[in-house]
């Protein structure tokens, strides 16, 4: 579609929030400048637990900066961490966290990860507030539920970067907007976990609640919680994962911590750095996976110290050693003999793999390029869009109607409109490129596993730990061994979108009917016959649902693959975060959100109605 044909979206939009940031609310009092007065708010909290755990109280500023009390004694804070893990997660829980503290102060990164930690310890409660409040209004007005969930599927799928900009015009940079945009992100999962568990607590528990004459606050609070809160465990578990995977994200408007020491390591290809900071924020993510999982299966316990005495206990010992500090002064640092000031070591490591690797990786490079990226890019980048447009609204007639036909054709005809079709292009390549590396080497892995159950345990322990990685994890070894462009960036997405191809594979040739093995055996099936005649066709429920998984987690993956060069939408969305640009940003946002959805519907309808 011509320029001159190009409807201007993102003017509008920009031009739309502008007004509402200038509106005059009262004696010249913008809606701005509210916003912008109450964001310290947020701050506020996040420096008293920077104060306490990291810094101490200091006062004065430039040269006469001096700290007047001390922050809490390093090893109160491992003594609380260990047993306080113990209490409510068991021994490995413990064992885990405090491997995670004492690597976080071995290299040094101690105060950095509190500002993270802070910034999650105020983004999760309010995450899992607003989600449970929501969720219970959901589950209390049903005809609202269809829109609501549909409108928060949509805000997930929207990259990060886009909500950023119109957070900054609103809130500034810093530490308010970071937290708001994670809140918004991770939110999602504890409404639609609110919604489903509450609704299977009334099914099996509401009769009993009205017998019993219970109001509707007491059917809530008395029956219907209690009764989910499994279920609501699990909610919150995701809530906290995504929350800190988002955590560099966040640094992109000013946010501290550790999201910024990767952030800056990548952009000065500070390979060891950005590795031991990208592995801290895995660590503590796993720490209170493990924590949560072991309080959720009543794992915790301590039989040394009455359940009357932790708390006290817990919060007097860090206190009475940092009183000791001025008598030992070892207890208000960790050992400096002990610490690592430089990744030296990592970066030679690194080196070496690059020198000793050069021939291998490049032979793959031309491998992969010469036989799937150039012939799918030159297929995918030719498509104009009134033929995308054709392909995409058949497909929707054919599973509901002209109704869904319209629902998956518009987003087609405004991405034309909004002159953003190439970039649209550029990130189907990534996605397909992405998905068809990570099924191909996904599926085989999966089906070894099923059928190895020593290889599967291996392999699933690593797709486990892949999973829990940040995105911006995987940038990092593709950019020390590939440098920067397509190619690295579509091995990021295959290995980000490995895990469901892996996981939905090894779970349907695993639970396999044994009856339908000894009928293909009896049949004379080989071993290839019973997993491509029997096992694939029979879980092909499972297997859809492993290939719309992987199409999205990819899809959310190119967009964080901007960083590292990148031409697509996600290009987009960063370069209008670095401009303030907050119309580009939606549209691009929006854009992505639209190519998701029409990648679920297509490849889940397609199931649903054969």
């Amino acid at each position: 579609m011509g320029p001159e044909h190009q409807a201007p979206f993102a003017a509008w939009i920009t031009a739309a929030i502008h007004a509402t940031l200038t509106l005059n609310l009262a004696n010249g009092l913008t809606l701005q400048h509210l916003l912008r007065s109450l964001a310290p708010l947020l701050d506020a909290p996040i420096h008293v637990f920077d104060a306490v755990f990291a810094t101490g109280l200091m006062s004065g500023s430039g040269d006469a900066l001096h700290q007047r009390l001390p922050p809490l004694s390093w090893l109160g804070l491992g003594v609380a961490v260990g047993v306080g893990s113990w209490r409510f997660g068991g021994r490995a829980s413990a064992l885990w966290a405090l491997a995670t503290f004492f690597y976080l102060q071995i290299f040094i990164l101690w105060p950095d990860s509190v500002e993270t930690l802070a910034q999650m310890a105020l983004a999760v409660p309010i995450s899992v507030f607003l989600g449970f409040t929501a969720g219970v209004f959901l589950h209390r007005h049903p005809a609202l539920r269809p829109a609501a969930l549909t409108l928060l599927d949509q805000a997930q799928t929207v990259p990060l970067f886009a909500y950023l900009v119109p957070l900054v015009l609103f809130l500034g940079l810093g530490t308010a907007p970071a937290v708001c945009a994670v809140v918004i992100f991770a939110m999602p999962p504890m409404v639609r976990t609110a919604v489903v568990s509450l609704d299977e607590s009334a099914a099996r528990f509401g009769e009993l609640a009205a017998i019993t004459g219970c109001t509707p606050s007491q059917r809530l609070w008395k029956v219907l919680v209690p009764t989910a809160a499994p279920l609501l465990r699990l909610g919150l578990n995701q809530v906290i994962l995504l929350s800190f995977s988002s955590a560099i994200l966040a640094s992109l408007v000013g946010a501290s911590g550790l999201g910024n020491d990767v952030l800056v390591a990548l952009q000065q290809l500070a390979i060891g750095r950005g590795l031991v900071a990208g592995l801290a924020i895995t660590a503590l993510a796993i720490s209170l996976d493990k924590l949560l999982q072991g309080w959720t299966e009543g794992r915790g316990r301590l039989r040394f110290l009455p359940a009357s005495l932790f708390w006290p206990s817990i919060m007097a010992v860090p206190v009475v050693l940092t009183l000791l500090e001025p008598w030992c002064p070892g207890l208000a640092h960790f050992p400096a003999m002990l610490t690592v000031h430089r990744t030296t070591p990592v970066d030679n490591a690194v080196d070496w793999l690059v020198t000793n690797l050069y021939a291998p990786i490049a032979w793959l490079q031309w491998l992969l390029a010469t036989c799937l990226l150039f012939p799918l890019k030159a297929a995918l980048m030719s498509v104009p869009w009134s033929v995308a447009l054709i392909v995409v609204a058949y497909g929707g007639w054919r599973l509901g109607g002209y109704r869904q036909a319209i629902f998956l054709g518009a987003p087609i005809i405004l991405m034309a409109c909004a002159g953003i079709w190439p970039e649209a292009q550029q990130t189907i390549y990534l996605t397909t490129a992405g998905s068809v590396l990570a099924l191909l080497v996904g599926i085989p892995v999966g089906i070894v596993a099923a059928r190895a159950p020593r290889f599967g345990a291996i392999a699933l322990a690593v797709v486990d730990t892949l999973q829990t990685l940040p995105p911006f994890i995987y940038l990092i070894p593709v950019v020390m061994l590939l440098g920067s462009g397509d190619l690295p960036s579509i091995i990021a997405v295959a290995l980000f979108a490995i895990c469901p191809a892996v996981r939905y594979t090894e779970a349907a040739i695993r639970t396999l009917p044994s009856e339908l093995v000894e009928a293909g055996l009896q049949m004379g099936c080989t071993p290839w016959q019973l997993i491509v005649k029997i096992a694939l066709p029979v879980s092909r429920q499972r297997m859809i649902l492993g290939l719309s998984q992987t199409v999205l987690m990819a899809l959310s993956m190119v967009v964080i693959t901007a960083l590292i060069g990148t031409t697509d939408l996600g290009q987009m969305t960063l370069t209008a975060v670095s401009e303030a640009d907050p119309g580009a940003a939606a549209v691009a946002g929006l854009a992505i959100a639209a190519l998701g959805t029409i990648a679920d519907r297509l490849l889940t309808g397609r199931f649903t109605q054969n």
